[in-house]
């Protein structure tokens, strides 16, 4: 089956080793957001993604880990502001994953801009667990809300997708889009950076 290789041959090698599998998975440390991943690299940028609101300010925590292992807690602690959510490349292969990711996302450069509004809307069409369909370069986010408006995300160089998180979790518990007009920030290795949100279209 799809998205079991990892498990079997996990399973296989502890077998031809004469040891037992140790429970669960190996923990792992958060993953820095990178400024330069490759395009083609899908695996690099399916993502657990953990969010802490404060709505002072606002500002949002965001880390994030790679979607494939299992989730280890850093120190955020669930409150009724901490958002989990996975984001995943449209085109990841894994379809476990990727059709349990809340934000999907393709680079803009890859789709004709005539055919964004089509890619959207179909995105969020075909994936049921889909909330947040993304068209994404490195400052810029245009994002389809399911149910809800076409947003215009604005971020510093390299940090377009973390503000798209950033924003999901802010909506997540019942935050204002307007607020996020007004300005926000999020949170990365305990950087501040600024970003915009706005609506485009209903």
């Amino acid at each position: 089956m799809p998205g079991e290789s990892l498990e079997r041959l996990r399973t296989l090698f502890y077998r031809i080793m004469d040891l037992p599998l140790p429970y669960g998975e190996p923990p792992i440390e958060a993953v820095p957001i990178v400024k330069n991943i490759p395009k083609d690299n899908a695996a690099a940028r399916i993502l657990q993604v953990e969010c802490v609101v404060d709505s002072a300010g606002p500002n949002i925590q965001v880390v994030r880990f790679p979607a494939e292992l299992q989730r280890r807690k850093i120190g955020l602690t669930d409150t009724p502001a901490t958002d989990h959510h996975l984001v995943s490349p449209a085109n990841y292969p894994l379809r476990r994953l990727r059709s349990a990711a809340a934000v999907l996302t393709v680079e803009a450069t890859n789709i004709r801009q005539d055919s964004y509004d089509h890619w959207l809307t179909t995105t969020i069409a075909n994936h049921p667990a889909c909330m947040m369909a993304v068209l994404v370069t490195r400052t810029r986010a245009v994002v389809r809300v399911r149910n809800g408006p076409r947003l215009e995300i604005n971020a510093p160089d390299g940090f377009a997708d973390a503000a798209v998180s950033a924003t999901y979790a802010w909506l997540g518990v019942g935050g204002s889009l307007d607020v996020l007009a007004a300005g926000a920030t999020f949170q990365v290795d305990d950087t501040r950076r600024a970003f915009q949100v706005r609506i485009t279209s209903l």
